[in-house]
């Protein structure tokens, strides 16, 4: 996610290179910092508020254990939501949920 909005982060390049060469889980210290640092740009960069005159777009992604969306306006997100799915909801493919 944060390569897509990558144009609205200053210096993008140079904040995520600390995050692409990690290869060890849990995350080091700084690691986890950087990428808390990242998600407080991201907010702050791309959330915008909705503008009633311009239409929405929802984007969704699921996995095996957790779902998400986004609200868009014009490419920008004006809200977010994610959750962990409960144990009823992991019995089913997340295609359906």
């Amino acid at each position: 996610m944060f390569a897509y909005f990558s144009p609205w982060i200053l210096h993008f390049s140079d904040k995520i290179l600390v995050l692409s060469g990690n290869t060890t889980f849990p995350l080091p210290p700084e690691v986890l910092q950087t990428f808390n640092n990242l998600k407080d740009e991201l907010e702050t960069a791309v959330l915008v508020t909705v503008d009633p005159k311009l239409p929405l777009t929802v984007e969704t992604d699921a996995s095996d254990v957790a779902i998400s969306a986004t609200l868009n306006q014009e490419r920008r997100p004006v809200a977010f939501f994610s959750r962990s799915q409960t144990s009823s909801e992991k019995h089913h493919s997340s295609v359906k949920i």
